[in-house]
């Protein structure tokens, strides 16, 4: 108050100066016109506010009806009437089973190309956490409604902080958003919840419920995502048994077309016979070479050489032609289309190989917990009450006041200076 005397004396002076301008022009503008009339002026005296009241008077009266008033009556309600708040602090955080380094070649390779689980990091299931501590799904869990009115519904809480009786599900909600509140650590990952009640019991009962209700949302994640894990693995073996069985049967439509099982042992079978019926050309021509020489060309067994010679050369043309002719037929064209099926069945087995693998290992990794909730600072029952603080949370309500009293008091002050 001792501040605002300099501020008001100077608001008189200027109000004062401002009249007595009003009234100088006013006693000029008489004169001249009784200079012009002849008749003597009379003055106007400036009459004095009714009430004998300043212009600072109304700040006063204002002040202390919208500063000190609510000031006096938050103090008495919080130092009288406000029921003590517990709160019940808890600090918890999602992680992720610890699991051997060594992989199979299976979960490697299928990994690499996103065919295996995945892991997620348990930052996202933090917030999730945090999302789900904030939600309608929270009430639910913890008991619903009724719940929330046997805690906070009672006769026992002042009826300002009391959950008013028969509230829905929306009024329930807003009210539960004030009561339990959450925050994260994004470096750490660590949840930390504050659950204020208006009984020590109450407040640890509420922050046991909800973390019972994270680790239940927690498994059931978990659980969801090894199941996806799963359903993925069975789909990729499916589709590798079915491009398996594709290959296998153009192999075997190849073996029909052929009338060859393997077109590598065939050629192989009729190398071995190009190489004995070669050998016997080379005795056959070396014998009939011999018998020329030695002038002995017509004994009798010439001619049976010559005729198996003959027979042992058409043997070999057909050989040679079968092995390395033209036709769609022979065994290198055989051998290229054979190699090429045979390589997709190779390759066809190993994806089914390894997709069995995978899925074996997804199957046996969804009878593990994967996330879990880790306490870190588990909730403790409250042994005093934290608020109200009578002298803070009045100072705060007078603060308010004040902002806004000013604010309104100089905007007023203003529209009054103009009017002058």
């Amino acid at each position: 108050m001792h501040g605002k005397a300099p501020v008001e004396k100077s608001k008189k002076l200027l109000s004062t100066h401002r009249l007595h301008s009003v009234l100088v022009r006013a006693r000029a503008e008489a004169g001249r016109i009784v200079s012009r009339s002849g008749a003597r002026p009379t003055l106007i005296k400036p009459q004095p506010e009714q009430g004998g009241r300043g212009p600072g008077g109304w700040l006063v009266g204002s002040f202390s009806l919208f500063v000190l008033l609510p000031t006096l009556l938050a103090f008495i309600y919080y130092a009288l009437f406000a029921s003590p708040v517990y709160v019940a602090e808890v600090k918890l955080t999602v992680r992720e089973a610890s699991r051997s380094d060594s992989r199979s070649v299976a979960q490697s390779i299928l990994g690499s190309i996103r065919l295996g689980s995945a892991s997620q990091g348990t930052g996202q299931d933090t917030m999730m956490v945090l999302d789900y501590l904030k939600s309608r799904a929270a009430i639910h869990d913890v008991g619903g409604v009724p719940m929330l009115e046997r805690w906070y519904g009672n006769k026992e809480v002042d009826w300002l902080s009391r959950l008013q009786s028969h509230a829905n599900l929306e009024e329930s909600w807003d009210y539960w958003k004030q009561r339990v509140t959450a925050s994260v650590d994004t470096v750490s990952n660590i949840l930390t919840m504050r659950v204020r009640a208006y009984s020590p019991e109450d407040a640890l009962e509420i922050s046991r419920r909800i973390v019972s209700s994270s680790e239940k949302l927690v498994n059931d994640i978990s659980v969801r995502r090894r199941a996806d894990a799963l359903t993925r693995a069975a789909s990729e073996v499916e589709k590798a048994g079915a491009d398996l069985a594709d290959v296998r049967a153009l192999m075997l439509d190849f073996q029909k077309r052929t009338g060859s099982l393997d077109p590598l042992e065939t050629a192989k079978v009729i190398i071995s016979s190009i190489s004995a019926l070669t050998s016997e050309k080379i005795a056959i021509e070396t014998r009939l070479a011999t018998a020329t020489s030695t002038g002995v060309g017509a004994r009798p067994g010439a001619k049976y050489d010559q005729a198996r010679l003959a027979a042992v050369d058409e043997q070999l043309r057909q050989m040679n032609d079968r092995l390395t002719g033209t036709e769609m037929y022979s065994i290198s064209a055989q051998l290229r289309e054979y190699e090429l099926i045979k390589l997709k069945e190779e390759f066809a087995e190993k994806i089914y190989t390894l997709s069995r693998s995978s899925y074996e290992d997804a199957r046996r990794e969804i009878e593990k917990k994967q996330l879990y909730v880790a306490l870190i600072v588990p909730g403790v029952l409250p042994e005093s009450a934290l608020y109200p603080r009578v002298l803070v949370d009045s100072s705060l309500v007078s603060l308010g006041c004040l902002i806004i009293w000013a604010i309104v008091s100089l905007i007023l002050a203003t529209l009054r200076d103009s009017m002058i």
